[in-house]
């Protein structure tokens, strides 16, 4: 699900150094190219939406997922091998795939919330079974089941995903229409059992959640559905990007032995759970989080605002009544929404098939989430530290060290680049 809002802030609003930060290690990024396919070279067919999700097999080929067009399989030598359409044959064009399994024996799955599906196909690209993602009927059984990101247990083939509630779901929910017995929340991260006709999950880390007040429906579904602005009002108040300012992000992978790396609140601390979801370790670096102050805090609301502002421009007068009082509600919410009260250090989490851990710290603002990059090795110590711009964080990882990156040039044309990794960081 995209952004409400995008943090895309720029306020100045200065950071004192840790005396942590002069303790990096440096790492040299300089990663041999392997290919690149898009960016302006379009020679490739190779169609995709910037960003979207990316996965090597064993053998190294690169699956990219189009929401609409299928999966696409990039040979280890950046050839286009084969598009595969995952659609059902009666499939409307409006529905859309909204995530992605690969295993390692080059079976792929693909997730389509909105005919409450999950499709499988063979190494080949043959359609091999389906199964529904919900024992639920109606239009929003498979909607409820989104989760993103879905991961794979490279060892055992074992899914985890990790629940995304929805704002329709969320007022749906509210209003009592749709059951919510057994069912997990958006810090959840859950096994996934595909073997059956339909999804099942199992509950391995509850990961926690910052307190905060939840929003009461006084309304009737028939006295909601009659005002636009209420509807309106109801799905701004649900928007995860306006329920806490700073609130730490959940952020995880698996590692090649089953366990789950993750990191749920400000600190510096990355918990190593078991299969049973018991922590069996903490990774720590001696790195404090940043209170927020008023400027930082008035920085944040003013930058929210001109975004909402940015957004709203590109709806004209034509524009439905529901969009303009959705974004009117967006504008009216900005400056009473929760602050949480520190700066959260970690920004992103991915793990190697070799095992290590790439953890991505915040950058120089407080709402830049472009930061160093800390690795940790299988065994899990600290190897060092790439600095901002040296690289980002790969999308997807591979074997031999192979790591997929999306890069945009200076026109803001995407490309998918794959790149080897040196052995010290893999």
């Amino acid at each position: 699900m995209s952004r409400v809002i995008a943090v895309t802030l720029l306020a100045a609003a200065a950071v004192t150094p840790s005396p942590a930060h002069a303790q990096d290690r440096p790492l040299d990024a300089d990663f041999a190219e392997v290919y690149r396919v898009g960016g302006s070279d379009l020679s490739s067919g190779l169609r995709f939406l910037a960003g979207g999700p990316l996965a090597f097999d064993e053998s190294g080929s690169l699956y990219v997922l189009h929401p609409t067009s299928g999966v696409s399989i990039v040979g280890p030598a950046g050839q286009l091998v084969r598009t595969v359409p995952t659609t059902e044959a009666d499939q409307s064009r409006f529905d859309f795939a909204a995530g992605m399994l690969v295993w390692r024996d080059g079976r792929f799955g693909v997730m389509y919330p909105t005919r409450n599906t999950f499709r499988v196909f063979g190494p080949d690209g043959e359609f091999e079974r389906s199964l529904k993602l919900s024992d639920r009927s109606g239009p929003l059984a498979g909607i409820a089941e989104i989760r993103e990101p879905v991961r794979m247990d490279p060892g055992s083939g074992a899914a985890f995903g990790q629940r995304m509630p929805t704002p329709v779901e969320g007022i749906y929910g509210r209003l009592g229409l749709m059951g919510s017995e057994d069912r997990t929340d958006g810090r959840a991260i859950e096994r996934l059992d595909l073997d059956g006709e339909v999804l099942a999950a199992e509950l391995v880390v509850q990961a926690w959640r910052a307190p905060r007040e939840e929003p009461s429906i006084e309304l009737s579904f028939d006295e909601l559905l009659s005002d636009p602005a209420r509807i309106a009002s109801l799905s701004a108040s649900l928007s995860d990007d306006l329920e806490m300012f700073f609130e730490p992000g959940l952020y995880w992978d698996v590692l090649p032995g089953g366990a789950i790396a993750y990191s749920d609140s400000s600190a510096y601390a990355i918990r190593i759970a078991g299969a049973d979801g018991s922590v069996r370790e903490v990774l720590r670096r001696p790195i404090e989080p940043e209170p927020v102050d008023d400027r930082i805090r008035s920085a944040h609301v003013e930058r929210e605002i001109a975004e909402a502002n940015r957004r709203w421009e590109g709806f004209n007068e034509g524009s439905r009544d529901i969009m303009r009082e959705y974004y009117d509600a967006i504008r009216a919410r900005i400056p009473e929404v929760e602050v949480y009260p520190e700066v959260p250090i970690i920004r992103g989490l991915r793990a190697t098939w070799q095992g290590a851990l790439w953890v991505q710290r915040r950058g120089e603002e407080p709402w830049d989430d472009d930061g160093p990059i800390d690795v940790f090795g299988p065994d899990r110590r600290y190897i060092g530290t790439f600095a901002v711009g040296d690289t980002m964080m790969p999308a997807a990882f591979g074997p031999d060290g192979l790591a997929a990156f999306w890069e945009t040039d200076e026109s803001g044309v995407a490309a998918i680049v794959v790149r080897r990794l040196t052995e010290e960081v893999r």
